[in-house]
Formats: C-alpha cells, sequence, structure tokens
C-alpha cells in the first residue's frame, strides 16, 4: 500500500485528499464522510477499499477537516467533480456515511453506496439536537443548521437509485435513517440491514466489509484483472 496526502485542484474548488493505493488495481473509490466528520476517519474503510483493488480517495467537504471554505450546498457539485475526473482514467465508487451517503447515491460515480445514508428531507427536533451537539462543533458553517438546510435541498434518493446501487443501515440507527432504508428496501432489493448496528459504527464493521467486498467483485462490476 502506499499513502499520499493530495489537494485535488480544479474550477476554483480544492478538495484535501488522501489518497490509498494498492499494488493491483481495479479502479476508484471516492469516500465521504458525514456531517462533523473528515478523511482521517475514513482511513479504515479506505484501508479495505485498497485491499479489494481500488485507489481510495477519502475527502474533506467543504467546512470539514483541513477544508477552510465554509459547509455548504456546494459539497454537492465538489464530489461530482471530482467523480468526473476519476472516471476518465477508470471505473469510479462513491461511498458515503450518513451526509456523504446520500451524496454518493447522488453522484455521477459508475458504481453508489450508501452507509446509514442520510435519506429523509426532515428531521426531528430530537435528532436535530443531538446532532448539532456532538457534530456542529467540528464545522465552519456558511449559515446556521447549515446540515440540516442542505439534506432538505438535495434531490430525493428513491426515484434515482438504481440496480447497482447498495444501502447498509444500522438496526440501531439514527430512526429517521433506519424508517427511511427500511421503507427504500420494499422496492430495492439492495438496502441491507445490519444487525445491532448503531449509526456511528456502520462503516467500521466486519459485515459492512463483508458486504461491500461481495457487491464490489460480483460479476458485471469491478472484478480483478
Amino acid at each position: 500500500m502506499h499513502i499520499t496526502r493530495i489537494d485535488f485542484k480544479t474550477d476554483g474548488i480544492i478538495l484535501p485528499l488522501i489518497k490509498i493505493s494498492p499494488e493491483t488495481r481495479i479502479g476508484n473509490a471516492v469516500i465521504i464522510h458525514g456531517f462533523g466528520g473528515c478523511k482521517e476517519e475514513q482511513l479504515g474503510l479506505g484501508f479495505r477499499l485498497a485491499e479489494f483493488g481500488l485507489d481510495t480517495y477519502a475527502v474533506d467537504l467543504r467546512g470539514h477537516g483541513q477544508n477552510v471554505k465554509p459547509f455548504s450546498l456546494d459539497v454537492f457539485d465538489d464530489i461530482n467533480i471530482l467523480v468526473r475526473s476519476l472516471k476518465g482514467e477508470q471505473q469510479t465508487i462513491t461511498i458515503g456515511h450518513s451526509l456523504g451517503g446520500r451524496l454518493s447515491l447522488l453522484s455521477q460515480a459508475n458504481f453508489r453506496i450508501g452507509i446509514s445514508p442520510a435519506l429523509s428531507q426532515t428531521f426531528s427536533d430530537q435528532t436535530i439536537s443531538i446532532i448539532n451537539t456532538m457534530r456542529k462543533h467540528r464545522v465552519i458553517e456558511a449559515e446556521k443548521d447549515s446540515n440540516f438546510k442542505i439534506l432538505s435541498s438535495l434531490p430525493v434518493v428513491d426515484d434515482l437509485m438504481g440496480p447497482d446501487d447498495l444501502i447498509l443501515y444500522g438496526e440501531r440507527d439514527i430512526p429517521e435513517i433506519a424508517q427511511s432504508c427500511r421503507a427504500l428496501a420494499e422496492t430495492h432489493k439492495n438496502v441491507l440491514q445490519l444487525p445491532g448496528a448503531m449509526h456511528g459504527d456502520t462503516f467500521l464493521l466486519e459485515a459492512s466489509f463483508d458486504h461491500l467486498k461481495k457487491w464490489l467483485l460480483s460479476p458485471g462490476r469491478l472484478t480483478h484483472a
């Protein structure tokens, strides 16, 4: 494995990245953290994806980690600009957690994965209070309560989810996320519940890695050369 820091610069944006490169490469993966997260907390997931043969790019969204631009709806365009650049080289997947899961499922990648994706347009006052208390201090915001404003402004995933997209969510996930995922599972077979899992550990579980490996390396998707 080879690990490097990269500043992806194009179209007036700068995205701080950590890239993990395997010896044998079959594609690219963009890893997108959730609200209040950062690229460093996704390196465990990145390492496992690299073991599958993917160049992995863990990204800091605007207002997070080393990205000094305030958090705003522009994160949606930032991800797609990065994805389009990588797709010019090889097949590219996106994989994200929470807000990052929503952005992943809305991306222009060849294949898309959402882990505990924040699919809902609205959240309860209790959920908003908990998220703001636990995560907001880690974010440079362009405006107050930007996370939930952005979630309400993003397109709805339901009608855009394709047969090759994958969702994993926890049995004990955030209530709105679990409810949305269960509803989507009624019409999409690739929506899988992780028994006993909570919102904060769904991207770190061995069960998640097993599902990802089976899905990514199945016929018709990414295969070893």
